[in-house]
């Protein structure tokens, strides 16, 4: 079995949002925050990826690959975030940083002198290091957990 991994919101991250690509353009975010061309980016990633996967699983119609959609789970996080437990205004923060819309700077990163973590990172769903909050993971676990993986064969 092999487990194929899409993109998530590439527009989301803070690294792209406070440096990278930021821009005064109103028409560039979408109503979440997150700038819309690079998730149209990682849309058609995903989409090229799951081509080829159709490909790869007629090619090798006996072994099982399994693809995680990334995006639309990372969409569905931010949709549900006041449910799950995550402040509204934090949703597009790093925990670890030093201020300013996301709380990041390429010039004060986690782990650098004088730059710490917040009081309570269950309440942020970015991380300067792109690893998944653990408040996330626990969610997510036991539904991965009780997968019949049956259902995923295509």
């Amino acid at each position: 079995m092999f487990l194929l991994v899409g993109d998530h919101k590439l527009g989301q991250l803070d690294a792209h949002l406070f440096m990278l690509f930021k821009n005064n353009d109103s028409t560039s975010y979408d109503d979440k925050g997150c700038l819309k061309g690079l998730n149209t980016f990682a849309r058609y990633h995903n989409q090229y990826l799951q081509n080829a996967l159709q490909q790869l699983r007629l090619e090798y119609p006996n072994v099982a690959i399994l693809y995680a959609d990334y995006y639309q789970a990372s969409e569905w996080v931010l949709t549900n975030a006041p449910q799950l437990g995550f402040e509204t205004k934090s949703i597009l923060k790093v925990c670890c940083g030093t201020g300013g819309d996301y709380n990041f700077s390429l010039m004060s990163m986690c782990g650098m002198e004088g730059v710490y973590a917040c009081s309570d990172p269950d309440q942020y769903i970015n991380d300067p290091d792109q690893y998944i909050n653990i408040k996330l993971l626990n969610g997510f676990l036991p539904m991965l957990h009780n997968l019949d993986l049956k259902q995923c064969l295509f």
